[in-house]
């Protein structure tokens, strides 16, 4: 039953995999040029453009392994013109991410985009994997019990409940809670060895904290019980929130350089023509009016004064409050993208630029993508900050000159 409910099954492959037959897969991994299968033998290609691999690293000098992907690569085993796998993605099922932790999982992933090749990321992956697989190798058994305890909690009515379980130490529990609009909300509890005398701990994405107080009459077999109700109640409060913010994040531009995390009460949002509003909503009382603060161009001391002279009304949602502040709907992306102003620089909000006496620069550097143009100046003095996106469109820039 729980393989039939995990995400994960036992063997640690996702769900949905639809892989080449063995013997294409055999030809095309010993063919690849960027990942040799005399050396990692468990990793072969699934596309026949070499841009996706996937299967397992184990961990040297033991018998475990983790299953893993890299997609987007450069096709064909080349690499990028600037000699790297910048664009490239890794993915490691839950137990790996675990085992990594928040810091290795960002170093690996940036290590990707730094790598020549494929095999010689795989390499430092696998040292990395091994010297942690090391250190968690010599963690405490559980006592005998333990291993009764869990059955007793998994044998709850809780079971349906549960979309995945980790075979390593600290045993981990994902338990699945769906809200009233039936959004999924992943609540991971970590059992401890010592359990029960060291109680679970559990972790969720909200944004506020639940605080876990155990009950005196609470007994084995009830623990992730509790823990999935207390999470319930918590989430079926935050109603409200979710709805506010998911109606913001379909009817706005919402910038964002991944994923918007559903404990996040803040969004940036453009409002057209380089006019920027920054947010941050109260989760417990999503319709009194929040924090806002406007950057960009001159039109923003326009929107700032019509907010600030606004009545805000908790009776309407939070949307519809900013827009009737705004006297106009609030755009979406391409919408900002199509009206953003050809005339004049988003950066220093000039039309020229005067570089040097007689010197003058005009926006001759334009963004391949949303076909904004800057000053060559300006758009090199933000890219060495650091910061890889375009300003306006938020993709990594590239010049329309460069990507023809």
């Amino acid at each position: 039953q729980l393989g039939r409910r995990s995400r994960l099954p036992a063997g640690g492959q996702p769900r949905g995999l639809v892989a080449p037959p063995p013997s294409a897969l055999a030809a095309m991994a010993a063919s690849s040029p960027v990942l040799p299968i005399s050396v990692f033998p468990l990793m072969v290609p699934v596309r026949p453009d070499l841009t996706q691999y996937e299967g397992f690293v184990h961990a040297e000098g033991s018998t475990r392994q983790f299953w893993c992907r890299v997609s987007s690569l450069p096709p064909h085993g080349l690499a990028n013109k600037d000699g790297t796998l910048q664009g490239a993605r890794l993915e490691t099922s839950p137990e790996l991410t675990q085992l990594l932790g928040e810091k290795l999982n960002d170093l690996l992933r940036k290590q990707l985009n730094d790598s020549r090749s494929l095999g010689s990321f795989f390499q430092e992956f696998q040292k990395v994997i091994t010297r942690v697989a090391r250190k968690t190798s010599r963690t405490a058994i559980p006592p005998p019990d333990f291993y009764e305890q869990l059955r007793a909690e998994l044998e709850d009515t809780v079971q349906d409940k549960i979309c995945w379980l980790s075979l390593s130490q600290p045993q981990e529990v994902w338990l699945e809670v769906v809200d009233e609009s039936r959004r999924e909300h992943i609540v991971k509890v970590t059992i401890p060895p010592q359990f029960p005398d060291e109680k679970p701990t559990a972790t969720c994405e909200l944004p506020v904290a639940v605080q876990l107080s155990w009950p005196g009459n609470i007994k084995p077999g009830q623990y992730l019980r509790y823990i999935y109700e207390i999470y319930s109640t918590h989430i079926s409060k935050l109603q409200a929130f979710f709805d506010a913010m998911d109606d913001f994040d379909r009817h706005a531009w919402v910038i964002s350089h991944g994923t918007v995390m559903r404990s996040s009460t803040a969004r940036k949002v453009g409002l057209g023509n380089h006019r920027y509003m920054d947010m941050i909503v109260n989760p417990m009382h999503v319709c009194a009016r929040p924090h806002v603060e406007f950057s960009g161009a001159e039109g923003v001391h326009h929107l700032r004064a019509r907010l600030r002279e606004y009545e805000w009304k908790e009776t309407l949602s939070l949307r519809a409050n900013l827009e009737s502040a705004f006297g106009m709907p609030l755009p979406l992306r391409d919408q900002c993208l199509v009206e953003t102003t050809a005339d004049e620089c988003p950066i220093c909000y000039c039309a020229t630029l005067d570089v040097s006496p007689g010197q003058v620069e005009v926006l001759s550097e334009v963004c391949s993508h949303c076909r904004v143009g800057y000053h060559p100046s300006c758009i090199k003095e933000y890219l060495a900050t650091g910061i890889a996106d375009c300003p306006t469109c938020y993709v990594p820039f590239v010049t329309l000159a460069n990507a023809s």
